[in-house]
């Protein structure tokens, strides 16, 4: 059975999604998945699935790098060595 958790009111089964199913679980591409909704965006059109994928980790890479390399807090502040 293919369905949405309940609660679920911004998707419908057959949406493109794009979800970061876990920083220890790394990045996914399947036809069907289970992953948190707090995470989860629909998939844009001019996406590919393989790009699509990739965003998650391509992002939190982007987010280490902010806070490791350029000292930014995620509150905003900054730490400056």
């Amino acid at each position: 059975m293919v369905g949405v958790g309940p609660g679920v009111e911004n998707f419908i089964p057959g949406d493109k999604i794009i979800s970061c199913v876990g920083v220890l679980k790394g990045g996914s591409l399947a036809e069907y998945a289970s992953t948190p909704i707090t995470s989860t965006v629909k998939r844009p059109p001019t996406i590919t699935p393989v790009e699509g994928a990739s965003v998650p980790v391509t992002g939190l890479t982007a987010l280490q790098s902010a806070k490791n390399m350029a000292g930014i807090r995620l509150d905003g502040s900054r730490n400056l060595f």
